[in-house]
């Protein structure tokens, strides 16, 4: 009986106490979030194999350490993914060496095959031989006074507007519920000369809702859910369309200043908690290259690039 209750009191405590430990992710989904980050996609065959390959990878040559297999598991998803770590991650510094070089972002590629493509525009080619973490923390002493980045957590408020453009058409006719809908940042986002969203960053949304164009003047709609864009550390941000109180039809200010290209098509919105609407008379296409503003939906804190040396 005394056992019964021990465990009970036990239990109660761990649900009480919301311990982390129990809801961790494991050594095995560390390492996959940390091979889909540097080759796109979680590789083959047993864990300590592959955990041999990614420490050869990002160091140039086996590690040959004796340290627990969750502890070195541990240190790669900080050093490449920042996930509790200080400082700044290697995709926080690629991201930021390629900014800084091109004012532009590859997000959507494996963080190897981005670091291929800037080596090939800096050097000529690729830098063999060396580890993938020796390879970024170079490019950064290239374009960074000291090498080393100035990095400080920073809120980004809901309402913080973004300028975006859009990679894909969007058609009452042709798109379907669940197509993803690919945009990326114009402009830089920036609090306090620290940049947090750069432009070129990629945001990916869905559409959530089709009713097609039908007879005497039906009109076609299309909800869409913007999803999310990612921030200079590589985190997620949560964003938003909020139609502005204009004469416009829903067109806030600066908003699809093309709008008379677009046969009529026009913003509505917000449908349920993240989704914009685009009403037409007749089916027609908001072509991709359209230039809107979405806002940040929910309050989050993001490792932004502070503009200025460490002192």
């Amino acid at each position: 009986m005394l056992r019964k209750v021990t465990v009970a009191v036990l239990l109660i405590s761990l649900v009480l106490s919301g311990s982390p430990q129990v809801w961790a992710a494991t050594p095995l989904q560390k390492l996959e979030e940390v091979e889909v980050s540097l080759f796109g996609s979680p590789k083959g065959g047993a864990l300590l194999q592959r955990l041999n390959n990614a420490e050869a990878t990002l160091f140039g040559k086996p590690v040959g350490t004796k340290d627990p297999i969750m502890v070195r598991v541990e240190y790669l998803s900080k050093l490449v993914t920042g996930s509790g770590a200080a400082g700044a991650s290697l995709i926080m510094k690629l991201n930021a060496a390629e900014w800084m070089i091109f004012n532009d972002q590859s997000m959507d590629l494996p963080l190897f095959d981005r670091l291929e493509n800037i080596e090939k525009n800096v050097y000529g080619e690729p830098n063999q031989g060396v580890g993938v973490e020796e390879r970024i923390n170079d490019l950064v002493a290239l374009v960074w006074p000291g090498g080393e980045l100035n990095v400080e957590d920073e809120r980004l408020l809901p309402g913080t507007q973004v300028t975006i453009r859009l990679l894909s058409d969007l058609d009452s006719s042709t798109s379907k519920e669940g197509d993803i809908v690919s945009y990326e940042v114009v402009k830089d986002v920036k609090q306090d000369n620290r940049l947090i969203i750069p432009a070129g960053a990629l945001g990916t949304g869905q559409v959530q809702k089709v009713k097609k164009a039908g007879p005497f003047g039906q009109e076609g709609q299309i909800g869409i859910d913007f999803g999310y864009v990612r921030a200079i550390d590589g985190s997620r941000v949560p964003v938003t369309y909020q139609p502005k109180a204009t004469g416009s039809g829903g067109i806030g200010s600066g908003e699809l200043a093309a709008g008379a290209s677009l046969g009529g098509m026009v913003l509505l919105g917000p449908l349920g908690l993240a989704a914009g609407y685009l009403v037409q008379g007749k089916a027609q296409t908001i072509p991709a290259g359209t230039e809107l503003t979405i806002e940040v939906k929910d309050a989050v804190t993001v490792r932004a690039l502070s503009l200025l040396p460490v002192q």
